[in-house]
């Protein structure tokens, strides 16, 4: 089902307002000279435990900062995998020191080519923020990936989805990968990458690609309005500060409910 990750993802591509001038320093140039878009990964531990016959508990420490600084930001990944095939997840993250504010807080993956149908109970139909979210009410919502997609004139962030209780991404068969939040998630998922919408000027330098990058993340900065008006309001900001969130991964076979096997309590560890 996944290409690569999933991997502690701290990186928005740039909105219009992150580039406002509201304050001296708009905050799209502060992550970008704090190194947030170049961040390096170096895995430092992978440990495995036998928990019980029908449990394996995986924990991964790794630590991501800039190649040019000695701060960053240390995580541990604890995969608590049962014979059921639900794996849960806890992500423990730490920085070395206040970086202010971020982008956000989340893991990233890649899913294979094929899995272009998202469903999710959450807010939408349409995009939704954690200050841009009343107009999007609470339900099952269905559709392709490239739907997900929100045409800007500048590239940038977009196709978020907030209060998300369950998202799926499925093939036409049914087959695919299910993520449940604990309780809620904000979830994004594209064929393009973050990079490619941060670094293209015009729609036409984006580069469409078969696999779906999959954002699930504990949250993401408003966007506030500071293209033409204020910053994002304080309430909600992301801070730079110890976090800890949770998230069940589980593969669907044809023919599942993910509205179902949402519903299904994890076995005894």
């Amino acid at each position: 089902l996944l290409s690569r990750g999933p991997i502690l993802n701290l990186w928005r591509a740039t909105t219009d307002n992150d580039r406002g001038r509201h304050r001296a320093e708009p905050v799209a140039e502060t992550w970008q000279r704090m190194g947030l878009n170049r961040l390096v990964r170096l895995v430092r531990e992978v440990s495995a435990e036998l928990v019980s016959p029908q449990v394996v508990r995986v924990t991964l420490r790794d630590w991501q900062s800039p190649a040019e600084s000695t701060f960053g930001f240390a995580s541990r990944q604890v995969y608590t995998i049962y014979g059921s095939g639900d794996v849960q997840v806890h992500v423990y993250f730490e920085p070395s020191a206040r970086w202010g504010l971020l982008p956000r807080i989340g893991l990233q993956l890649y899913l294979a080519a094929g899995y272009n149908r998202m469903i999710w109970f959450g807010r939408g139909p349409h995009e939704s923020y954690i200050d841009r979210l009343a107009s999007a009410s609470v339900g099952r919502y269905s559709g392709s990936v490239d739907e997900q997609y929100v045409p800007y004139v500048m590239p940038q962030e977009n196709g978020n989805k907030t209060d998300v209780r369950w998202v799926a991404l499925a093939a036409d068969n049914g087959v695919g990968l299910m993520a449940v939040g604990a309780p809620y998630l904000e979830v994004s998922a594209h064929h393009y990458t973050s990079a490619n919408l941060h670094q293209a000027q015009h729609t036409n330098e984006l580069q469409w690609q078969p696999e779906v990058e999959l954002n699930l993340d504990y949250r993401q900065m408003g966007l506030g309005g500071a293209s033409c008006g204020p910053g994002t309001r304080p309430e909600y900001w992301v801070h730079s500060e110890p976090t800890h969130y949770s998230l069940r991964l589980r593969a669907l076979s044809a023919g599942q409910d993910p509205s179902l096997v949402a519903r299904q309590a994890l076995p005894q560890a």
